[in-house]
């Protein structure tokens, strides 16, 4: 039997990471912390040991009341926020949000809504929501207004969600964006996107009052086989970050703000972000062309969308900055890529989770409501809404980028009959 994973894996085991997870390579994995769940090593589902208190542990260095460990990802913990609100009434999305929001709203057969560039305020009076969801920061680096958020969420009695999974690590540094912890009633945290923990590691930060309705929703989801080495991972990342921050994020973001400083007057320029350790480079050319070229020098980003490459730096990679400097200067640039508009919708689209759809070519599907959500991965963000009328400029959106794409099966499109 030929092992094709593993070579593949073997053969760039020592490329330059600027993707997740975070810890680039810097975990040392005793397998012997593999088990199962035992007399002392507690249950995940059911936990009152060790586990308990590692949670309460990571709560603490969180400011939070409880914290929930997922070694199945954020998408595990989003299902789970929503699956245990779906009682509350009509949910608003408010701005981008993963696809994995509205997988789990078609699943928990969600009154749903999503709402672009419109006055938060103004929908949740149109709609009558009564919990939002949001996405703060963004893979670009960007924080919403999560205070001003909070405050309208608090005048409109609706409870706030954010989906915090690239800002984890927010908490630890004086010179990062505030945590989504301050504002929110309920946080999802990725760790192992920015933080030394293991591909899986996520946490769900909430209050005593949903506590009942979250762990009963995620016994219903969470696999039963959780990861014990990506738990005991979380523990450490957050220790790390608790002891050593503020020190860290200054070195790593004092070197962001030296690579920034060289760019200056290059053909390629750096994006001005609100997260300091996500680094942003726009090019002149296609951004895929130029990762193409960065990974034939063993340099892999995090994503590529349109002109612009997207780095996550961290403690464990912002040594390396020069030599992505280097790659970068020694790229023979064209000057060939026409900036456009990603064509997403405005204003408020009532979302729709019909069970009949047909399959059709793109090119038909123009004007056709949309089954699901189609997009581009990464970031897994709808530029088509479920419910939505699919629109000329969209399909050719997707055209142009359809090795890119989610939500199409190959060059066909998924529309309501």
């Amino acid at each position: 039997m030929r092992l094709p994973l593993s070579e593949a894996l073997n053969k760039k085991a020592n490329h330059l990471s600027y993707h997740t997870p975070a810890h680039n390579g810097g975990i040392v994995i005793d397998t012997r912390l593999d088990v199962t769940e035992l007399s002392y090593s507690d249950n995940l589902l059911q936990a009152e040991g060790v586990i308990l208190e590692s949670m309460r542990e990571v709560a603490k260095a969180y400011g939070v009341e409880n914290v929930l460990y997922s070694t199945a990802g954020a998408t595990t913990l989003i299902h789970t926020v929503i699956r245990a609100l779906r009682q509350k009434g009509t949910f608003l999305i408010y701005g981008e949000a993963h696809k994995s929001v509205y997988n789990a709203f078609r699943i928990n057969n969600i009154k749903g809504y999503l709402c672009r560039d419109l006055d938060l305020k103004q929908a949740l009076l149109q709609t009558g929501a009564k919990v939002v969801v949001c996405t703060s920061p963004d893979y670009f680096g960007r924080v919403l207004n999560l205070n001003e958020i909070r405050s309208i969420c608090d005048t409109m009695g609706a409870i706030l969600v954010v989906d915090a999974s690239h800002g984890s690590h927010f908490a630890f540094s004086s010179l990062l964006p505030n945590s989504a912890t301050k504002y929110a009633d309920i946080v999802i945290h990725s760790q192992h996107k920015t933080m030394q923990t293991l591909t899986g590691g996520a946490s769900l930060c909430y209050p005593h009052e949903h506590k009942e309705a979250l762990t009963r929703a995620f016994k219903e989801i969470h696999t039963t086989s959780p990861n014990y080495l990506i738990m005991s991972s979380i523990e450490s990342a957050t220790k790390l970050l608790v002891d050593s921050g503020e020190r860290i994020y200054s070195d790593v973001i004092k070197e962001v703000e030296l690579f920034s400083s060289k760019c200056v007057g290059q053909v390629f320029s750096v994006v001005p972000t609100d997260d300091k350790t996500r680094l942003v480079i726009k090019t002149p050319n296609n951004a895929h062309e130029v990762a193409d070229y960065l990974e034939s020098a063993n340099i892999y980003p995090e994503m590529v969308y349109g002109d612009k490459l997207v780095f996550i730096v961290t403690p464990f990679n912002y040594i390396y900055l020069d030599t992505l400097y280097d790659a970068l200067c020694g790229y023979n640039f064209k000057c060939n890529y026409q900036e456009r508009n990603v064509p997403v919708g405005s204003g408020l689209i009532e979302l729709q989770f019909g069970d009949e759809y047909e399959k059709v070519s793109l090119d038909d599907a123009v004007g056709r409501v949309s089954y699901g959500e189609v997009g581009l991965y990464p970031p897994g963000v709808p530029i088509v809404a479920p419910g939505e009328r699919i629109t000329k400029e969209q399909v050719q959106f997707l055209k142009a980028n359809l090795n890119f794409t989610f939500g199409l099966e190959k060059s066909y499109a998924l529309v309501l009959k």
